[in-house]
């Protein structure tokens, strides 16, 4: 019974390992895991990472200095005009 126990607990934890490195929630992980521990472990290393991609950029060059003006206004217009100068490049 104690091998039984020892194993659904280290389930339980490599499920909060696997979603904290996957940017989930690991204490709705680790809940769903302490009921049903491997199918919660085997679904969360099937579904993808909430992180962002990482753009790696190989080269040479030196990074691109961009200068901003003070005062764009709204929010969505900073986006814009930000991208607007960038594409110009």
């Amino acid at each position: 019974m104690e091998t039984v126990f020892f194993f659904w607990l280290i389930f339980v934890i490599t499920t909060g390992a696997v979603a904290a490195s996957k940017d989930r929630s690991v204490i709705g992980w680790v809940l769903l895991a302490s009921v049903f521990s491997f199918l919660a472990l085997l679904l969360l290393v099937v579904l993808p990472s909430q992180k962002p991609p990482v753009i790696v950029i190989i080269g040479d060059a030196p990074p691109k200095r961009v200068a901003m003006p003070k005062y764009y206004g709204s929010a969505h217009n900073l986006g814009f005009r930000l991208g607007k100068m960038l594409r110009r490049g």
